[in-house]
């Protein structure tokens, strides 16, 4: 039985290139996410995220507002509509019938949803 000297490097190059593609779909698909697709709320440009930088030793590092500093920002400042706050959150998710389920949530400020102009 004869084989095709080169089929076995046909099927290689065929392989490679199909990966290549496969990789630079999902690249796109996070850069044109987390770049270019506008974040699913009104007006998403007078946004502003605000935080802390503390340099540790030459290692900046974000640091979270205090309750008390976010509560003086809210009070003093004249320039914002509106000022929220945020905490990234692990939650158990459970009901009757499954299994607890762990999700990544944030415990948000009463403000936050009228900042963001969207209902819960």
């Amino acid at each position: 039985m004869a084989v095709w000297p080169g089929r076995s490097h046909s099927i290689a190059v065929g392989f490679t290139i199909a990966l290549g593609v496969a990789a630079l779909t999902a690249a796109f698909g996070i850069v044109n996410a987390a770049l270019f697709r506008q974040p699913p709320f009104e007006d998403a440009g007078r946004i502003a995220l605000l935080y802390l930088l503390r340099d540790d030793h030459g290692t900046p590092r974000r640091e979270r507002w205090s309750f008390e500093r976010i509560r003086l920002l809210t009070q003093s400042q004249q320039s914002f509509e509106q000022v929220a706050n945020y905490s990234l959150a692990t939650l158990t998710l459970a009901g009757e019938a499954e299994a607890p389920e762990t999700v990544r949530g944030e415990l948000v400020a009463s403000a936050y949803f009228r900042l963001l102009r969207v209902t819960a």
